[in-house]
């Protein structure tokens, strides 16, 4: 009784893992503040949890880290002209967040889109 109710979480939690969200690909966002928005595109690679790629956008290229649980998305973007954390929810080739750069950006929202 114990291997067959061992075997069958075994597949639960193999099943569950088919279906974790894969952000891997091109993405357009769309990212408003309040002193204005833009339109960064973003090269994602996803192995398990964890994140990697590029940002291309209003402040230049710059690599990005972090990871995706589930259907969270959090990362981070870095170079000599900031820091920018993303955090959103992932829904297919969708995704809808928030973002927060230093002074004067701030903190705003982004809806973006699978490019590719």
């Amino acid at each position: 009784m114990r291997i067959g109710a061992l075997l069958l979480a075994l597949l639960l939690l193999q099943s569950v893992s088919c279906f974790a969200a894969d952000i891997s690909g091109h993405w357009v966002f769309h990212v408003v503040f309040t002193l204005g928005s833009g339109d960064p595109t973003f090269e994602f690679h996803q192995q398990g949890e964890k994140l990697t790629g590029t940002y291309k956008g209003r402040f230049g290229v710059a690599p990005l880290t972090g990871t995706v649980q589930g259907n969270d998305v959090e990362f981070i973007t870095s170079n000599d002209k900031g820091k920018g954390k993303y955090k959103g929810t992932l829904t297919g080739d969708t995704i809808k967040g928030t973002v927060k750069y230093p002074f004067p950006a701030g903190t705003g929202h982004f809806d973006g889109k699978r490019a590719n």
